[in-house]
Order: C-alpha cells, then structure tokens, then sequence
C-alpha cells in the first residue's frame, strides 16, 4: 500500500484506518496547529503537513533528470491561491525590527509560540503575545534615538529634519512611501516632544510604528479585478520577494523599483531575485533549514547530557554548514550528504540528515524515520489513533534498541504505520540519541541495516547511513518534495493538490539547474502563484486610515503611554474595517490584545 502517493486526504484516512502505535519521545511532538488560531489565520490550522508540501504529488508526468538535455514545462493555468493575512513570524519580526531601526535583536518569541510546523509564516496574536510586543516597543523607542537622527546634522532640530526621521522610518518599517504615513507619524512625534523633547519624538514615533497593524502584518490583497485572480501591486510583490528571500522588509532600491513598476515584467522581476540571492539569503536559508530540521525544540532536549552549550554548539555547527554550502554553489545534495567522499571509517558525519544536531532533535527510529518519510519524501504519517498503549523505551540486559523497537512490528497496532518509518531509523542506529557514533549498543554490535518503503524511487534496502544518504539523494521523489517544499514556504502557506502543476514547474527548474536551492527560488518567485492572489474582497492597500485624533499635550510616561495607545487602537480598528471578512479575526484578535494593553493601564473601566 502507497500511501505516500495518493492525495493527502485519502492516505491520511487509509492509514488512521490502519493505525499508528504510540512510544513515548525525548522530543515534545508537533505543535498543534488545530488549536487557538489556526481557524483565525485563514484556514492554516490541522495540517500536519511538511510547510506546504503534500504527499502524492503525482509528479509522474516530469522526464526523469537523468542524462536530460533538460525538462520542459508548460505553462500552469488558473488554480485557487488564497493569500490570507498573516502577521509577521517571529523571525521576520526580529529581523524587520533590526531593518527598521538598526537595533540588533533576537527572535522574542520561544518556540511554543509559533504555529504552522515545521515553518513559522506569522505570530499568534494572544494577549500575552500583544503585551510582549508592546513591552519590545518600548525597549526599542527607548534606544533608537541615536540610530534615527541620521538625516539630522548635530544641533539640526528643525521641523524639516523631524519630518526626514519620521518618513524614512515609516518608508522602511510599512514598506511604502506614502504622504499619509509621514503625516500621521508626524503628529506622533510632535506629541512625544511635547513632554521629551526630540528624543521623546523619536521614542513615541517608534514605539507607535512598531505596533502599527501597517508594519506588524503582511497584507497584499492585490490590484482591483472582476476577474477570480488578482495581480499583486508592485510594491506588495517587492514586500513578498523580499520577506520570501531574506527574511526582511525590501531595501530603499527594490522600493524605487517597485514604484517603477519594474517588478512587474519578468525579467526585471527575475533580477531583483538574484540580487537579493546574493545579498540576503543564505540568512534566510539557514533560519529555513533550521525550522525543516526542528531544531527549535533542541531546547526542550537540555539535560545532564546535552547541556545548553552542547544543544547551541551542535545548531551553530549546522548554521555554519548551510552557509557554507549557501556561500558556494547553494547545491541541494550538499545540504542533504555534504560530500560523502569525505565521510571516514570512523563516522565522520557531513549533511543535515547526519548532522549531529539532527540526530539528537529526531533521537530514535520513529523519530529519524518520521523525519525522512514526512520532511523529504513529502509523504505525511498520521498520529496515532486514542488508545494505543504506548511501548517503553526501556533497553533489557542483553538488548539493543533495535530489538525493544522491533515491537512495532510484532504489534499489529503498531505494523502498518511502524513498518513506514521504523525501517528508515534503523538505517541511523549507528548513532545514539545524543547523536554520537558507535559500532555497539548496549554491548552488542549495532544492526544498521534498513528499507525505504513504500517511498517512490527511493524504495529498497540498504545497510547504514551512507547507503541511505546516497539512496536519498539520488531520488527524484525526494527532490521533487524539496522543491514542493520551497513552494510551500515562499506562498507561505500549504500547498494543495490544485498547486500540482506549479510545484512541477518548480521541481523543472530545481532539476535543469543540477539541483541549485537558488535557481529554486527564481522559479517559486516567477511562479503565476506568487505574483497572484486570488480575489481579495475586502478593501485596497492604498486605501488612507483617518487624522488621528491626539491631544494636544501628553505629560508623563502614563499620558504618553495613553496617548500612544489610543492612537494604534484607532489605526487598528481603522484596518480592521477595511480587510476581507476572512481576514478580520487575526485583526480583531490584536485589538483585543491592545485593549487589554489599555485594561492594564486604567483606561478601560
């Protein structure tokens, strides 16, 4: 049975039909995306799948790679391609806050509070999460003088160098240049200066800046159509290539070319790509990896045996790697093996799928299976129905793991999900679960001999690691489910069946450039799906919120926390009326976290 290869839906019913026994990880499972606002975030909650990619891609009708003068593709037709609103994640949230005000950060969030495993594509907007960023805004208005007063001479505190701070911060915070921003923010900063001075200006203008819903989220709903899709405008295409290829807002020059509407030919489109490739990306590309890989959870791993040093050790070791193979020829079978050629008797390890930091977040059989099967072959295993007893990890005298893990498949309700990931893991038994090599466990020799099965091409035995490696990286089901996966990340949500035919596309491009990770990109960008939306009924990205309505004075740190306040609720509820039905909840659920910001203060009775 190949479950892998039929739709996602019909495979997830055959195999919880079937079955899935329970053992008990070192690792907490999957975040759950069905819980808190997955409904609120366009749909995106209950799926298990890897970023977007899905099982049974069907890619049957692309030529094989091998000895190929190169594949061709036609054109992909209309399909759905829905684009909610999304906040912004929490890496593009550190990363957007160091653009914008050159503060170097960190991401502020810890893992638990990220949703759509393995990626993170937006914040959820809890009251807690609120009151943090509402905290962080402070802390950054609080800092940022000296970084802001760059337009300004020494000693030059005149309404005309005030008006260059506030429009080059809104330009680089929402993305745009608009005179409506400027003057908004404007009457902020006078405000803040009304009490503080210029530095109270600039603190008041940050803080409200990096609360507002026009910097905190990432709304593109496209050029007015009659039609079922929607082109995206210039500037949200610049803000979409940008955030998709180095995790940031777009640079002063790609907004210049936005304004031209240069992005909007494809191969004006195609050379801001590659720009950005070699400017930004191998950031990107390594906090990509490091979500694909889970490595987040690394933390929930700290112990007397993997001290926190070790767990940061072994992630920085895997970073460098990804830059190093970015920084050169950005090769897929790289990042997967490294350079096999290289690998010693001994158990020298090269690539993610051996690199240490790997082996310890995914630290047995289940686990390094479950990994291969959902995450490179794109074939998803679902959880184990209520009611499975769970099997101890316990190794008896005279035991190997292998044998206490050979239980899964004497146990009928275990076998059938079992027998598609156990098989794969034993293939990694030469390594323990703190990730280090050995020839023997618990006092017996280590059996390394695995199958891939039911996986495509890449189905068949193999003893150790090194015949899995090349087994891996030799499979174009694995390669087509890199590069469906890349497609997931850069639409930022899941791809679908009906997304089949631009997943092709891709897989042709990724394949004709011996498996470049950056001309994958070029080909995701180019994609119908990424320059598109469909339809957006709700309002338009030009559209220009009211004057806001500010006092005249605001003395003391609890006046211009009012003040401020009252200003991003009224931008918010402004923005809330504007955005589609379907987007309105993820905006209603940050006013009510700025209402309880204000509950907090006094202001609400």
């Amino acid at each position: 049975m190949v479950i892998g290869r039929l739709p996602i839906g019909l495979g997830l019913i055959l195999a919880s039909a079937l079955g899935c026994g329970r053992v008990e990880q070192r690792v907490v499972d999957e975040e759950d995306t069905t819980t808190s606002g997955g409904a609120a975030h366009g749909g995106r909650g209950g799926s298990t799948s890897v970023g977007g990619a899905f099982g049974g891609l069907g890619m049957g009708a692309v030529a094989s790679t091998a000895g190929m003068g190169g594949i061709v593709e036609p054109g992909c037709g209309g399909a759905p391609n829905p684009l909610p609103l999304q906040a912004l994640s929490n890496w593009e949230y550190a990363r957007s806050v160091e653009w914008v005000v050159d503060i170097t950060t960190s991401e502020p969030f810890p893992p638990a509070m990220l949703y759509g495993y393995p990626f993170s594509y937006g914040l959820e907007l809890y009251d807690s999460n609120v009151g943090v960023l509402y905290d962080l805004a402070e802390t950054y208005g609080s800092v940022a003088q000296s970084s802001l007063r760059a337009p300004c001479a020494e000693g030059d505190m005149t309404p005309e160098c005030a008006r260059a701070i506030v429009a080059a911060l809104v330009q680089r915070a929402f993305r745009r240049e608009r005179a409506d921003d400027v003057e908004r923010y404007l009457a902020l900063f006078n405000l803040g200066a009304t009490d503080g001075g210029w530095d109270g200006g600039i603190e008041l203008v940050t803080e409200g800046v990096l609360l507002s819903p026009a910097f905190l989220f990432k709304w593109f709903p496209g050029e007015p159509t009659a039609t079922a899709t929607a082109r995206l405008t210039a500037l949200e295409l610049a803000s979409r290539l940008a955030y998709f290829v180095t995790g940031r807002p777009p640079s002063q020059d790609l907004l210049a070319a936005a304004d031209r509407d240069d992005l909007l030919t494809d191969a004006k489109l195609e050379a801001a790509t590659r720009y950005l490739l070699d400017g930004g990306f191998s950031s990107q590309a390594r906090q990509f990896y490091s979500q694909w890989l889970g490595l987040h959870q690394l933390d929930n791993l700290a112990g007397p045996e993997l001290p926190d040093e070790t767990l940061k050790s072994v992630r920085q070791q895997t970073e460098d790697f990804i830059n190093e193979v970015i920084a050169s020829d950005r090769a897929w079978p790289r990042v997967l093996i490294g350079e096999p050629e290289k690998l010693d008797s001994a158990g020298g390890i090269s690539g993610l799928l051996t690199a240490r930091s790997t082996l310890i977040r995914w630290n047995n059989p289940t686990q390094r299976g479950k990994f291969v099967r959902e995450r490179l072959l794109c074939m998803p295993v679902p959880a184990p129905p209520p009611g499975v007893p769970t099997l101890p990890p316990e190794v008896g005298p005279g035991q190997t793991r292998r044998d206490v893990w050979m239980e899964h498949r004497a146990n009928p309700a275990c076998a059938a999900c079992h027998s598609l990931m156990d098989p794969i893991g034993y293939g990694l038994e030469n390594f323990d679960e703190l990730g280090l090599y050995r020839t023997t466990d618990n006092g017996q020799p280590v059996d390394a001999s695995g199958e891939l099965v039911s996986a495509g091409d890449a189905d068949g035995p193999f003893v150790g690691f090194k015949e899995l490696q090349q087994r891996l990286a030799n499979s174009r089901t694995v390669s087509e489910c890199q590069a469906a996966t890349w497609l997931g990340f850069g639409l930022q949500r899941r791809v679908e069946a009906t997304d089949e035919c631009f997943a092709r596309e891709a897989y042709a491009a990724f394949a004709n450039s011996d498996f470049d990770i950056g001309e994958l990109v070029v080909s995701v960008v180019l994609s119908k799906q990424f320059r598109t939306r469909d339809r957006y009924m709700g309002g338009r990205s030009e559209a220009v919120p009211p004057p806001p309505e500010l006092p005249l004075t605001a003395v003391g740190k609890a006046a211009r926390r009012k003040a401020l306040l009252d200003f991003v609720v009224a931008e918010t509820q402004w923005f809330a009326s504007v955005v589609s039905l379907e987007d309105r909840p993820l905006v209603d659920q940050y006013l009510s976290g700025l209402r309880t910001q204000q509950a907090k203060l006094g202001n609400i009775p």
